[in-house]
């Protein structure tokens, strides 16, 4: 005679009074919460003065907004026009590094509806030695499900770049994967997964939050769970406070009979979202959902105006024009930490340094001109006859979105670097032609220097005025 053990019994019970009940097959589509928003989901400030920053925009159904352009988007730090340096898709650039939180409490395998559906009775549910469920072939558990689901995930995951991590949960965290490339790896883990026990769902997410290295990327975490946490020892306040300050969102999918309000709060203060399936068939579509809107992320560089190391928190405001002329923006704020203030202490230093050598390149140039011109110069040698650039013309200047800078004379290769009057970098570029192209519509209104450099050391200089 087979044992029956306690969990068994109960559970064998709740799934008998569930079936008996024909409870009604919830009609509908996969469903995810929200409206038209833009969000700030990570600053990384550590290439300052250069800034990135990973955002995403969705329409009110949840939806990534694509086709986003630079010219519809405007970055502040503290109220200061920013230029923008790189924008793209996250897809093409950073590092995705996922965790993956899967719950594997023994309700895992049961899928309510679906049994209904089969028309499946509880003495159909068999239980081996081991205290095993035996189901008939003709059903699916969910955790089967979301293993499935998991891998077709990861088969679509870029793993020369990206790496993906797993949490796996009951009443206590079960297993724990740090993000990792090693597919064989993270195939095998998911092969061995058993369920058991109570439900400690946001320990379970205070361990995916601490579960990354120091590894450079965007972060995020996916979690399955298919019931209320109910052994915990930390709570919903903690992973929302863990989670703004490591900037990390959370995704969350809720399988059958489970606290939506609850989970869909949590992912809404976490910058996630929320995504409900009535049964384990929908974990597949569901999964493949978020990894498009991951896909859909955005990176946009630009460069801080300000290189003051002494202002240590600053406010970034990044705001997008729809098509339909809505507004969507996002605040967030900047922290300097020691490296970094020390960083702009060295590069402060070094514009100075550059802009007094400028300086004094123009008023050298400035006297001899004015000798010239006062017959005061005499030659007692006949100097080595040089080639030499003869002057920039800009066509227009004052710019508005855009200028042609031009040597006078063609040359083969040299350098073009272009300074505000604040001293910022703004452009610089080596080997290339005597003709470029300035897109000039992110600059601030002001007054440029475009310098050209040729091989010899031979320096040209004019001023270029941007107006908007």
């Amino acid at each position: 005679m087979r044992r029956l053990y306690p969990a068994t019994l109960s559970l064998l019970a709740v799934l008998q009074v569930n079936l008996l009940a024909q409870l009604p097959v919830v009609q509908g589509n996969l469903s995810s919460t929200g409206r038209d928003r833009l969000s700030i989901l990570q600053v990384f400030p550590d290439s300052l003065p250069q800034v990135s920053l990973i955002f995403r925009a969705e329409n009110q159904n949840g939806e990534a907004l694509f086709g986003l352009k630079p010219s519809a988007l405007t970055v502040e730090e503290d109220q200061q026009p920013c230029k923008i340096i790189d924008f793209r898709p996250l897809s093409e650039g950073m590092p995705l590094l996922v965790n993956m939180v899967l719950d594997q409490s023994t309700s895992m395998y049961f899928d309510v509806l679906e049994l209904n559906r089969l028309k499946i009775r509880p003495q159909d549910v068999k239980v081996d030695s081991n205290g095993q469920f035996i189901f008939p072939k003709r059903y699916t558990p969910p955790l089967i499900q979301a293993r499935n689901a998991i891998q077709h995930f990861i088969e679509k995951l870029n793993l020369g770049k990206d790496k993906l991590g797993y949490i796996g949960f009951s009443k206590e965290v079960k297993l724990r994967i740090p993000p990792t490339q090693n597919k064989e790896k993270l195939i095998q883990s998911l092969a061995n997964l058993e369920a058991a026990a109570s439900t400690a769902f946001y320990d379970a997410l205070m361990v995916a939050l601490q579960n990354y290295e120091s590894d450079y990327g965007m972060k995020v975490i996916i979690a399955l769970t298919d019931g209320n946490d109910n052994s915990s020892v930390f709570t919903f306040d903690d992973v929302v406070d863990l989670s703004k300050e490591k900037e990390i969102p959370i995704y969350i999918i809720g399988l059958g009979e489970v606290n939506a309000d609850s989970l869909n709060l949590l992912a809404l203060k976490t910058d996630g979202q929320f995504f409900y399936a009535p049964t384990a068939n929908m974990l597949d579509s569901t999964y493949q959902i978020i990894q498009n809107r991951i896909n859909a992320f955005y990176e946009l560089i630009y460069e801080s105006r300000n290189l003051t190391a002494s202002d240590t928190l600053r406010s970034i405001y990044l705001g997008f024009m729809t098509a339909d002329s809505t507004l969507l923006y996002d605040e967030a704020t900047l922290r300097l930490h020691p490296k970094l203030r020390q960083r702009l202490i060295e590069i402060s230093e070094q514009r100075r340094q550059t802009k007094n050598r400028n300086n004094a390149l123009a008023l050298l140039g400035f006297i001899s001109v004015a000798a010239v011109g006062a017959g005061l110069v005499f030659f007692t040698f006949r100097p080595k006859k040089q080639k030499h650039v003869d002057g920039i013309m800009l066509l227009p200047n004052p710019a508005d979105t855009s200028t042609i800078a031009k040597l006078k004379r063609k040359v083969k290769s040299g350098k073009w670097q272009v300074i505000s009057q604040h001293g910022h970098n703004m452009f610089e570029e080596e080997n290339t032609t005597s003709e470029l192209q300035l897109n000039v519509g992110s600059w601030p209104t002001g007054t440029y220097v475009i310098t050209f450099t040729s091989p010899k050391g031979e320096i040209q200089q004019t001023n270029l005025l941007v107006q908007h």
